[in-house]
């Protein structure tokens, strides 16, 4: 199982192309648009010149800065950041417009794909937004920003989960820095991409999947797509990894699973209570509605005057 490095490795980093959206609509007046400016601004200031990124903002329409990613030279990010500052909240909340624009449905070789969406979140149709994320996603990867006292975190979480991303929530103004710096160190540092595991031989499939996203130096998901050919997988359980979906109980695996190495087995034995034994040993024996039955009468043996067994027939 590869890992993350432990020390940051610029060299190694692979380029991104990074799509933030933020939402101008009425919802966000106050200080939830603040916030967003805030953190909007620290995000562009934090692009590498390797990287690629555009803008765009949603309300009752959705704008984009650039007709498409550009390079995030210091005129284009300083460009960006002057285009930020002007935003104003108004307008209704199109959000289907803005994930259109955001998410391109293509594979992009050679560049890691990741759209940072700034929102309260308040919309109505969410089943409709979560179907459209599935259907557009592509190899992009989707991280929502909770803005504001309330937003709709329901959404925001499973829009996150169906984009293979992460629900990032900043309460307060004063939280910005903070929160946005801790998602953009780890989302700063791919190292991985299109991960695809294939074990040789024939036997029963492990995973039903398609490749794994991106792993960085976060507590990345991935779904390892392969086979196990009626042997042990030749991979030693990692600590620190996360793989979506259930572990594979009909193999003899070891999985990392939340945290911590998770061993599967074959035919799990299950959970059998340990038989009642009476005081003095033994099983208790059982009736048919499974009530305990009492003892059995133990019968005396003694013999009759004369030395003669009770059970032995008198003579004459």
């Amino acid at each position: 199982m590869v890992m993350p490095p432990a020390k940051e490795v610029a060299a190694a980093r692979l380029p991104r192309e990074v799509i933030f959206v933020i939402d101008t609509s009425g919802s966000m007046s106050g200080s939830s648009i603040a916030q967003a400016r805030d953190a909007l601004e620290l995000a562009i200031a934090r692009l590498a010149e390797q990287d690629s990124f555009n803008v765009i903002e949603f309300n009752s329409y959705a704008k984009a800065l650039y007709p498409d990613a550009r390079p995030a030279s210091a005129a284009n990010r300083d460009n960006a950041v002057r285009w930020v500052r002007r935003l104003q909240s108004q307008g209704g909340t199109e959000m289907a417009l803005a994930l259109n624009l955001a998410l391109n449905g293509r594979e992009n070789p050679g560049r890691v794909r990741q759209v940072i969406f700034l929102t309260d979140g308040a919309v109505g149709n969410e089943d409709g937004l979560f179907k459209l994320i599935q259907d557009k996603l592509g190899d992009s990867r989707l991280f929502t920003v909770g803005i504001g006292s309330a937003p709709n975190s329901h959404f925001m979480g499973k829009a996150a989960q169906t984009g293979r991303g992460t629900f990032t929530y900043i309460g307060k103004i004063e939280e910005v820095k903070e929160k946005m710096g801790q998602l953009f160190a780890k989302l700063e540092s791919p190292v991985l991409k299109g991960i695809d595991i294939a074990w040789p031989g024939s036997g029963r499939s492990l995973a039903e999947a398609r490749a794994g996203p991106v792993s960085g130096r976060a507590d990345r998901r991935f779904r390892p797509a392969g086979q196990s050919r009626g042997r042990d997988p030749p991979l030693r359980p990692a600590r620190r990894c996360a793989v979506a979906g259930n572990a594979a109980l009909g193999l003899r695996a070891y999985w990392p699973r939340h945290g911590r190495a998770v061993g599967a087995r074959e035919d799990p034995v299950p959970h059998r209570q340990p038989a009642r034994r009476r005081q003095g040993g033994g099983r208790a024996r059982r009736g048919r509605r499974g009530r305990p039955r009492p003892p059995p009468r133990q019968q005396v043996h003694q013999p009759r005057r004369g030395g003669q067994d009770a059970g032995a027939p008198e003579g004459g």
